[in-house]
């Protein structure tokens, strides 16, 4: 039962300043009266989008080694031109290597504590620690950290001038939970299950920047699934595509992905595929309404696909939860599982599971309606059996504190 489991212009500027030449020149010209005159498009701003963001501060003169490396994991909340401000906390050396997207540890709303050491006149250790809420990966995937799990990240600091500098430091980040809720946002990548039936979502957290969600996204889908669902999933882009440009734009609704000469080699089947897994993906961006793929400019040819334009409501056929229902429900008795059907009526599920051997709690049933599957009131033990006959019941996992159970396709 692998199916069932517990419940990442200087145009403009020329503009300006001939407008501004034009201005000096000719300022008694300048009208003082008049109406309004709208010159350009309105430019549409959707509230879904709007994101809040923290304006990093560069490290002020004078500032202690611990106020040093508290203002750097500050200004490295912020992604913006690569992380410049939280940089410039750094020594030369450091901030040329210093690689921030390799994972993020996130403490919890107790915040952190910092000790320093002194190694000698000019170097000094500073050493953070707190509470882990978790780890955030390269490739997006979000690890639930243990409840009470420490972390502890080390800092060498030097003297560059008359002020501190961190000389040496791990790669990667260290925000809060506020960070993450402020920078960073959660989308599904799709990819197909191995027979390439249906799409399956892959969560990733990713940091919001300014190249934009498409961009974001698409990127993040070439790279490949999170490391904990990669064997369990399949993609149909052939191996190096990638985006020609490194952008999506969204052009009236319309994200305009331009892939690199690699995506030829896909069949025709492939293409459909992979069609679906970027539909799927950008659908969730309230600003994409339709999906254009093209190649070095040139719309790519995809068997059944009519027009330049997808529109995200296309490839429905690999929808995963289009699967159709018996109608039946579950539920768990103090005597065992019981099955309610469309008509109301009631009876014990066949089997041990109907008369609590074992007794389940918070069961689930397959897409097909042919297996039930449920938790033991410990949440140590995960059980299932089929519903029909006198299949004895199956003992499929164990754990400490098990969510609920739930099928796949």
């Amino acid at each position: 039962m692998s199916g069932v489991r517990p419940a990442r212009t200087w145009g403009r500027s020329g503009v300006l300043l001939a407008a501004a030449a034009t201005v000096l020149a000719g300022c008694a010209t300048i009208p003082t009266s008049g109406p309004i005159h709208v010159e350009g498009p309105a430019v549409a701003i959707d509230n879904q989008e709007l994101i809040y963001r923290a304006i990093p501060q560069p490290p002020q003169s004078g500032m202690s080694p611990e106020a040093l490396v508290q203002g750097f994991i500050a200004a490295s909340s912020s992604a913006g031109d690569g992380y410049v401000v939280a940089r410039q906390f750094l020594t030369p050396t450091a901030a040329a290597s210093w690689n921030p997207l390799s994972q993020v540890q996130v403490y919890d709303n107790s915040g952190t504590q910092t000790q320093t050491r002194l190694n000698a006149p000019a170097s000094v250790s500073v050493t953070v620690t707190g509470t882990e809420d978790g780890v955030i990966g390269a490739d997006g995937g979000f690890l639930v950290a243990n409840a009470g799990k420490t972390f502890q990240v080390g800092y060498r600091l030097v003297r560059v001038g008359n002020d501190w500098r961190i000389a040496s430091l791990p790669d990667g980040l260290v925000l809060g939970t506020g960070d993450i809720e402020r920078e960073f946002r959660t989308y599904n990548l799709y990819f197909f299950d191995p027979t390439f039936s249906v799409v399956t979502p892959d969560a990733v957290t990713v940091p919001v920047t300014g190249a934009g969600a498409a961009t974001v996204l698409v990127n993040s889908l070439l790279s490949g699934p999170t490391s904990w669902l990669a064997p369990a999933v399949r993609t149909a882009f052939p191996v190096g595509t990638t985006l020609t440009l490194h952008s999506v734009p969204v052009v009236s609704g319309v994200a305009q992905v331009d892939l690199s000469s690699q995506v030829l080699e896909a069949d025709d089947q492939s293409r459909q595929e992979l069609s679906a897994q970027l539909v799927w993906t950008l659908h969730q961006l309230p600003n994409v309404t339709g999906v254009a793929i093209t190649v070095g400019g040139q719309p790519l040819p995809i068997p059944g696909v009519v027009g330049p334009v997808q529109s995200v409501q296309s490839w429905q056929r690999y929808d995963p939860d289009a699967a159709g229902s018996t109608g039946d429900a579950y539920a768990a008795a103090a005597t065992g599982l019981i099955q309610i059907g469309a008509d109301g009526r009631f009876q014990r599920v066949a089997g041990g599971v109907g008369h609590g051997k074992p007794l389940l709690i918070s069961p689930a049933v397959s897409l097909d309606g042919k297996t039930v599957a449920g938790i033991t009131e410990d949440r140590r033990q995960l059980w299932t059996q089929l519903v029909a006959g006198e299949t004895p019941p199956l003992l499929v996992g164990r754990g400490t504190d098990l969510s609920r159970a739930s099928f796949d396709r």
